[in-house]
């Protein structure tokens, strides 16, 4: 399986636990060891190989499939929305290096994304 087909598989795993706790939470934050649980029920992904953070809009890091498919969007530590694939989203994409503090790196503006400093170019 090539990299691009397996991380679409799992982009496709989270939109459907995605949806299915949008449904359960509606507008409240879904905290992140429920996405990882559900997940982790349908998928049969070992824990801790896949990351919700490597399918925010509003996240990247220097993994070359970071960013390619945004579902969610971090609120804060631990917690997130869920907003579906092609979502209109407008904000800021932020970047932890190892060991500093996380820098704005690009932003979206209706929907389209604008990186100024791609981290993933650095891997």
């Amino acid at each position: 399986m090539k990299d691009s087909d397996y991380y679409s598989k799992v982009a496709e795993y989270y939109k459907h636990v995605g949806e299915k706790l949008k449904s359960t939470y509606g507008k409240d934050t879904i905290p992140k060891h429920i996405i990882e649980r559900e997940f982790l029920q349908i998928s049969g992904y070992p824990r801790g190989s896949v990351l919700v953070t490597d399918y925010c809009y509003n996240l990247i890091n220097r993994a070359k499939y970071s960013f390619q498919y945004p579902l969610f969007e971090r609120v804060k530590r631990g917690f997130f929305y869920y907003l579906g694939p092609g979502y209109n989203y407008n904000g800021e994409i932020t970047w932890k290096p190892q060991g500093k503090q996380r820098i704005i790196v690009g932003c979206w503006r209706n929907g389209k994304s604008y990186l100024d400093n791609d981290p993933r170019q650095s891997a």
